[in-house]
């Protein structure tokens, strides 16, 4: 589940040297060009890319002194790796993405006795509801528009004028931001 909540903060920043995504798209979307994306990997452009890349990696890790047990794998073997790891650790359903992006000390986690707690009870399925899931994406959202307003006032984000829940204000009004510091009070 994937609840999306937009910023409240918005602003153009006049120093920028290439167009914000909202406005290249909507650049392209007037120009009416209908292509399909090419999906192709970057690495295609490149000969004998395994050999690139452990090149890469090498370079990577140069500074690192690694023990003598390291062991190589390549990137299918990560990746069963990394999905069995996944697989394991992976909550049931009924929590509905509420751990999602936050990661919750699993290791000791007995995860069938979790997963036996949790079928038929309705008191998870009360606790765990999609808006209760979306609550801390909102959190981290609010949070990332108090950053963004926090910078503004700092002067770290050169601006002019920003709308904050459609209300404009100049740069000076955000220096005491006692509105915008209410609005948020008790996310």
């Amino acid at each position: 589940m994937s609840v999306h909540f937009s910023s409240r903060v918005n602003f153009k920043n006049q120093w920028a040297s290439h167009p914000s995504l909202e406005e290249r798209k909507q650049h392209l979307d007037n120009v009416s060009m209908d292509a399909s994306p090419d999906e192709t990997s970057a690495w295609a452009i490149f000969d004998n890319v395994t050999a690139l890349q452990e090149q890469f990696t090498k370079r990577l890790y140069r500074a690192v002194k690694l023990g003598a047990n390291i062991e190589s794998y390549n990137g299918e073997e990560f990746d069963n790796w990394y999905g069995e790891l996944h697989e394991n650790y992976k909550l049931p359903m009924v929590y509905k993405g509420f751990y999602d992006e936050r990661y919750p000390a699993v290791e000791d986690w007995n995860m069938d006795d979790v997963k036996a707690m949790s079928t038929g009870t309705g008191d998870l399925a009360s606790l765990f509801t999609e808006e209760h899931a979306g609550l801390y994406n909102q959190i981290k959202k609010y949070r990332g528009d108090v950053d963004t307003v926090k910078a503004i006032k700092a002067k770290e984000i050169d601006v002019r004028s920003f709308d904050f829940d459609g209300r404009k204000y100049t740069g000076r009004k955000v220096r005491g931001g006692g509105y915008i510091r209410s609005r948020y009070t008790g996310c």
